[in-house]
């Protein structure tokens, strides 16, 4: 676990996938903390983070991350 503004490039390239731990925020001073998922694939990525390459129309691309996506609309 660690506080999600701690995350880092490096982070994801270890675990792409990381989730929200709003039950240990309290031990962390309330900070918002995440943990890796390590059982992939996965099919919900609700109260998740996922570490990616995006890429642009203009055809650059950046370290990125998206969260809370929904898969299914």
């Amino acid at each position: 676990m660690k506080p999600f503004a701690e995350l880092a490039p490096e982070d994801f390239c270890k675990h792409p996938v990381w989730e929200f731990c709003t039950d240990v925020e309290a031990k962390f001073g309330d900070e918002t903390v995440v943990r890796p998922v390590g059982d992939l694939p996965i099919d919900d990525l609700s109260n998740r983070v996922v570490g990616t390459t995006l890429q642009f129309a203009n055809g650059d691309s950046a370290d990125g991350i998206l969260s809370n996506v929904d898969l299914y609309t």
